[in-house]
C-alpha cells in the first residue's frame, strides 16, 4: 500500500475530488468519524493507506492558504 503522505499535492487533490464524486452516491453523514472512515475505506480499495492523525492538511513547509501562495 502507498502511504497518503507520500503522494504529491496534485495526486492528493485528484483523489479528494474523485472521493467527492463518490460521496455524492452515498447518504449524507454529519459525523467526522464516519467521513474519515469512508475516506480511509475508499482509499484502501485504491491501494492507499490514510492515517488521519498523520496526514494533516498539508505537508510541512507548504503554504496553508491560497493567500500565502
Amino acid at each position: 500500500m502507498t502511504d497518503w503522505t507520500r503522494l504529491n499535492r496534485e495526486e492528493q487533490l485528484r483523489l479528494r475530488e474523485a472521493f467527492g464524486h463518490y460521496l455524492d452516491t452515498l447518504p449524507p453523514a454529519c459525523s467526522l468519524d464516519m467521513k474519515i472512515a469512508r475516506f480511509q475505506d475508499w482509499l484502501s480499495r485504491k491501494g492507499i493507506q490514510y492515517d488521519h492523525g498523520e496526514a494533516g492538511p498539508l505537508r510541512s513547509g507548504e503554504p496553508d492558504s491560497v493567500t500565502e501562495r
